[in-house]
């Protein structure tokens, strides 16, 4: 299950990625991102993983918006499957449903995890950029 979800979320950070610099939000990367990861990983892993996004960012290639989200989607709603499969095993339910319902259902969920990611990857990015100006008598609750 958990090579099911790092397969997933490669997909998913470069359909990200993608959509970043679809929508020209490559300080994202630039200003944000990259300068908090760079001490927390290997100077090697890091040069490849900001070529990798850089040329994602630039490129603002089709391809990781479309084939990508769907790959991503895919690989996510498998998660989804193989996790309930789990459950239901563990908890002895034998599941009924057609395999039309059980796609639906999981891709549906996969897409719903994944918007709720990306809504917190924005609101991570708006607070810190809301707060960065604060001292911590100015804005702390009265």
């Amino acid at each position: 299950m958990a090579f099911r979800v790092l397969f997933a979320f490669i997909p998913f950070a470069l359909f990200t990625f993608a959509l970043v610099g679809f929508l020209d939000l490559t300080s994202a990367w630039t200003v944000d991102i990259a300068p908090s990861l760079r001490p927390s990983i290997p100077e090697p892993a890091f040069l490849l993983l900001d070529g990798t996004v850089r040329q994602a960012l630039v490129t603002r290639q089709a391809f990781w918006l479309t084939l990508g989200l769907l790959l991503a989607v895919w690989q996510m709603s498998s998660t989804v499957r193989v996790t309930a499969d789990a459950l239901n095993r563990i908890y002895g339910i034998d599941d009924q449903r057609t395999m039309r319902r059980w796609l639906g259902t999981s891709i549906a969920v996969a897409l719903a995890a994944g918007a709720s990611l990306l809504a917190a990857a924005v609101a991570i990015h708006l607070g810190a950029r809301s707060s960065s100006g604060c001292s911590v008598q100015a804005c702390s609750p009265r």
